[in-house]
């Protein structure tokens, strides 16, 4: 009967050994079940959601992207125009082309497009901080004042200068015979430069911005005159030569 005890008291102890192991077992499920309920359950850290460098709200990041949007196009209609009567105004330049410009003003940039003379504009400085100056068109000076004075054309200038220095030439050529083919010279360049102002002066455009057609034409005339006299002379210089000669 003795032994019969023994085993009895060695089986009860296992089973509470078991049941205490099963017992640690559950309690350790438990919490790692209510471990993972805390972690899921807590919520995220809002700067991860929302990035900003202010640490703002989604409205304010919102509000200011509205804000910007609209500075933004505010902005763009920022073109200061100034007149040459001294008037200046805020708009947005549409277009430019040779003679006028048009834009539309800030305080009406729904309305109608306004359309002024390019030589009325003195400059204009963009919203972006370029800025453009305008130069009077020499015709439209012309038009306007008729007694204004124009530039003599470079060329036509010139053909004045070489045909004054063909006479020095020709002068200076009874005392130093050499200076005569320096006249030569002189009349060729002044022939060539008279010629081509003829050309560009005749053009209505060109003519609107310079003078000295006339003395273009007086130029070519004279120096044609020089040189048809000079080859006279020289022909008949070398008849004279080979009639000794022979």
């Amino acid at each position: 009967m003795s032994g019969y005890h023994i085993e009895w008291a060695f089986a009860k102890k296992k089973k509470e050994t078991i049941h205490q192991v099963k017992e640690q077992k559950n309690s350790i499920k438990k919490e790692a079940e209510v471990a993972d309920e805390v972690v899921v359950a807590q919520p995220p850290h809002r700067p991860e959601i929302f990035a900003s460098s202010n640490n703002k709200t989604p409205d304010a990041d919102l509000l200011n992207l509205h804000r910007n949007f609209f500075s933004e196009k505010k902005d763009s209609c920022g073109d200061l125009i100034s007149f040459r009567n001294g008037n200046e105004l805020k708009g947005k330049v549409l277009e430019i082309n040779e003679t006028q410009i048009k834009y539309k003003r800030c305080d009406n940039i729904d309305g109608p497009m306004m359309i002024v003379n390019k030589n009325d504009i003195a400059f204009i400085k963009y919203a972006n901080g370029q800025s453009e100056t305008f130069v009077k068109d020499p015709a439209e000076v012309k038009k306007n004042n008729p007694n204004a004075k124009l530039q003599m054309h470079p060329l036509a200038l010139a053909s004045v200068i070489f045909t004054i220095a063909l006479g020095a030439c020709l002068l200076l050529s009874i005392i130093i015979p050499g200076f005569g083919l320096l006249a030569l010279l002189f009349s060729v360049t002044a022939v060539s430069m008279a010629s081509e102002a003829k050309k560009k002066l005749m053009r209505k455009e060109i003519a609107d911005k310079y003078t000295g057609l006339s003395e273009a034409k007086v130029c070519f005339i004279i120096n044609w005159v020089f040189l048809g006299l000079f080859i006279l002379a020289t022909l008949i210089v070398l008849y004279f030569v080979f009639s000794f000669i022979i």
